[in-house]
This record gives structure tokens, sequence and C-alpha cells, in this order.
């Protein structure tokens, strides 16, 4: 075996030790997620792509409570959640957020 051949798999391990709260993030985010869209009852495509989705939106919101000074042993709950509630329902509750305060700008301005 070539020591070229396993510089892939180090470098994988060497990047999960040094984010471990972001991987098991992560990872608890996809199998809260495959394990709701199996409860629900979806498909083999749904289920893939809701964890997929669910995996990057929690990593989204990493990115930003990173910044923000929230401490990395939080990040766990945070993947969870979103693993539970799932993106489509994060997306809604998004928009009718943003409709609500834009019809309250309106009707504050008249």
């Amino acid at each position: 075996m070539n020591a070229g051949d396993s510089g892939g798999v180090y470098e994988l391990f060497n990047f999960i030790a040094n984010h471990v709260a972001s991987f098991f993030t992560v990872f608890s985010t996809l199998i809260i997620s495959f394990w709701n869209s199996f409860h629900e009852k979806c498909s083999r495509a749904e289920k893939s792509l809701e964890a997929i989705s669910c995996a990057v939106t929690s990593l989204a919101l990493l990115g930003f409570f990173k910044f923000s000074g929230l401490h990395e042993d939080w990040w766990p709950i945070i993947g969870i959640a979103v693993g539970f509630i799932g993106v489509a329902r994060i997306r809604l509750a998004i928009i009718s957020a943003w409709d609500s305060r834009k019809y309250r700008d309106e009707d504050d301005g008249e």
C-alpha cells in the first residue's frame, strides 16, 4: 500500500478529530431526520433529500452561532431540533414570519 493512497482517509479522520462538535451535530441531525422521515412514511428519495437539507441547514446555523458566541456544547441540540422540525417546516415558519412583519409594517404606514 502506497503512503499516498491513505491520505484522503487520514485527512477525513483528522478533520473529524478537529471538529468533533460539528461532526456530532451533523451526524445527529442526519439520524434524527432519517428517523423522522421514516416515521412520516416518506419515500427513499424524500428521506435522503430531507436529511441532506437538514444537515446543510444545521451547518449554516452552526456557522452563524460560531460567530455569535454560542458555546459548542449547545450545537448538537440545534442539530437535533433541525432534524426533528425539518427544513420544510422551518421554511414555512420563516416565510409566515416574514409575511406577518411585512403586513404589519404596511398597516403602520397607513
